[in-house]
């Protein structure tokens, strides 16, 4: 709970050993860590796996975390994490959000394949820009988005992968 990531850069993680459940770069399971100045690039599969975690995420970057079509720069399910001022850039899919009710301000997706997925969750974007995504949102469940200032999302596409 005291886990503090300042100015870190983590890159190549998240091999995959036999028996593993999750593959990540970093796990943040059923605790919360504080991750400011962090950039988490061309990871296995995801970058950073929140599972029933209110982290805190800032002034960070998720990119080329791209190795295949189910790679996720930020995977959160569960918990209340608050995500700000990052970058999500060159990665399949930028932020995937399950469960969750998240708060996204002062975020720009670009050059991923799906900028935003949430599922069976709220969120509410705050200054959030799209650029370049082949798709900025994907929403599939029982979800809400709000867009209250400065949100350009091009698509919003409620069609279940």
């Amino acid at each position: 709970q005291n886990s503090i990531f300042q100015h870190t850069i983590i890159r190549y993680g998240g091999r995959w050993f036999t028996n593993m459940l999750i593959r990540s770069s970093v796990v943040v399971e059923h605790t919360d860590a504080i991750f400011d100045g962090v950039t988490i690039e061309q990871s296995q599969k995801h970058g950073l796996y929140l599972l029933t975690s209110s982290s805190t995420i800032t002034n960070s970057a998720f990119q080329k975390n791209n190795t295949d079509s189910s790679s996720i720069g930020l995977y959160a399910s569960g918990g209340a994490p608050v995500i700000s001022n990052s970058i999500f850039s060159e990665n399949h899919t930028g932020l995937y959000a399950e469960n969750v009710v998240i708060p996204l301000n002062d975020l720009q997706f670009r050059n991923n394949a799906v900028g935003l997925r949430i599922a069976n969750a709220s969120t509410t974007l705050e200054n959030v820009t799209f650029s370049d995504n082949a798709l900025d949102i994907l929403a599939n469940g029982n979800y809400s988005i709000t867009c209250s200032i400065g949100c350009n999302a091009s698509t919003t596409s409620p069609n279940p992968l």
